[in-house]
C-alpha cells in the first residue's frame, strides 16, 4: 500500500508548482498543487490500481491466500469433528504450499479468488458511480 501513497506524492510533485514570488505573504512561498491537478492523478492512480486488482498475478496472490486459509480451516475441521478416513486423506494430499499444487486443484482456490476479485472490483466502480 506504501507503494501506491508513494506515486501519489511523487506525481503531486511533478505537478506542484513552485511559487516564485509572492508579493507581500513571503510565508506562502512554497508549493501549489491544483485541484485539478489532484483529482487527475488520484483518477490515473485508481486505474492503475484497477488495472493491479484485475490482473492475473493478482488473482493468483488471491488464491494462494484463499487456499491457506482453507487448509487452517480444513485442519481444524479435521483436529475438531469426526471425518471419514478417505476425507481426512483427500484433505491431507492437499495441505501442501499453493505453488506446488496441481493445476487443476489451483483453479478450485481460482474459483473463489475470482469471487473476491469481482467483489473488489465491484465495489471500487459503485464508489466512482456514487459521485
Amino acid at each position: 500500500m506504501s507503494d501506491i501513497f508513494d506515486e501519489i506524492i511523487s506525481k503531486l510533485k511533478e505537478k506542484s508548482k513552485t511559487i516564485k514570488d509572492c508579493g507581500l505573504f513571503p510565508e506562502c512561498w512554497g508549493e501549489v498543487i491544483r485541484l485539478e491537478d489532484v483529482l487527475s492523478i488520484l483518477q490515473q492512480l485508481k486505474q492503475s490500481l484497477m488495472e493491479k486488482i484485475s490482473s492475473g498475478e493478482f488473482l493468483e496472490k488471491l488464491a494462494k491466500l484463499e487456499h491457506e486459509q482453507w487448509i487452517t480451516w480444513s485442519q481444524t475441521i479435521a483436529d475438531e469433528e469426526k471425518i471419514s478416513p478417505c476425507r481426512l486423506n483427500r484433505w491431507q494430499g492437499l495441505w501442501a504450499p499453493y505453488e506446488i499444487l496441481k493445476e487443476d486443484e489451483k483453479e478450485g482456490d481460482r474459483v473463489w479468488a475470482k469471487k473476491i476479485q469481482k467483489l473488489i472490483l465491484e465495489e471500487l466502480l459503485r464508489n466512482e458511480e456514487m459521485r
